[in-house]
């Protein structure tokens, strides 16, 4: 009777466990200009705005973007992204050379998310 009751109980905990909703999370990158890391010049959020056929509108993120790009610090700007409840999840570094001169470019691109 004992383990009856026991695999009752275990059979509606995950029952009720596997029920809730998956969180769904929104993306967004903070891309930084690392020709300069000490005081980028740079600083540009990508929310998809730029995607085609149709970006994505977002007031929210399109005033975060005009005050993120005045700042010149990356750590101000993920600051003010984490206050407003974005987390970094990724960040990775992309370099390029270019054609012209050979130069090495360097972009940092911090991949942020937040469930909603």
């Amino acid at each position: 009777m004992k383990h009856i009751l026991l695999a009752l109980v275990l059979l509606t905990s995950t029952a009720h466990a596997q029920s809730r909703p998956a969180t769904v999370f929104q993306y967004c990158a903070l891309l930084v200009d690392d020709s300069s890391f000490a005081y980028p010049s740079n600083l540009l959020l990508d929310y998809g705005q730029r995607a085609k056929p149709e970006g994505v509108q977002n007031t929210e993120l399109q005033e975060a973007s005009e005050k993120i790009k005045k700042m010149n610090s990356v750590v101000a700007a993920l600051n003010y992204l984490s206050i407003r409840g974005w987390e970094c999840w990724n960040v990775n570094t992309v370099q390029t050379r270019n054609p012209i001169n050979n130069q090495l470019l360097s972009e940092t691109h911090y991949l942020l998310r937040r469930g909603q």
